[in-house]
């Protein structure tokens, strides 16, 4: 339910439902969990935008950036779910008002969201648990998506900057 209201206006951080659902449910149920129904949530924002808000917000949306996102859908996504420039609502809610396909949209927030959500899920977590070890990992999987991501922005046209003009 957190992550319904997160995902249609963000004023409840992020940090916190994930913490909440690792701390009841444990790390890998509780990033299950968290991951699992922010899907379900954004989906049922998009899909409610798209076929009954969509005329009503069509012209609150920039020209520019509507074509930049309908063009290039998964990568925009993608890069907004990793890099949460933009607040969850907002992203759920422009894609549904552009002719984004739902498959490039559900893609893109699943892998974006589980990456995300792995690196704000295991520092609560890793801090909580004080194991050096897991600490360790956290840390080489950070750097490792970090340079993923990086590789994956060089071979892309699209990329964040491209994003803000």
């Amino acid at each position: 339910m957190l992550m319904m209201v997160q995902n249609i206006i963000s004023f409840i951080p992020l940090i916190l439902i994930l913490t909440i659902n690792v701390l009841s449910y444990g790390f890998f149920y509780g990033l299950l969990w968290s991951w699992g129904s922010s899907i379900v949530a954004a989906s049922l924002v998009f899909i409610v935008v798209r076929y009954v808000f969509k005329s009503n917000l069509l012209n609150k949306v920039s020209v520019t950036l509507k074509g930049k996102v309908e063009q290039n859908g998964f990568t925009y996504v993608l890069l907004a779910r990793i890099f949460p420039f933009f607040p969850t609502s907002l992203v759920n809610i422009g894609c549904g008002v552009t002719t984004i396909k739902y498959k490039d949209f559900l893609l893109a927030t699943g892998l974006g969201n589980l990456v995300y959500f792995f690196v704000l899920s295991a520092v609560p977590f890793g801090i909580l648990k004080g194991d050096p070890t897991f600490l360790l990992v956290i840390l080489i999987a950070v750097i490792i998506t970090f340079l993923m991501i990086r590789k994956f922005r060089r071979k892309s046209p699209t990329t964040v900057k491209n994003l803000a003009e």
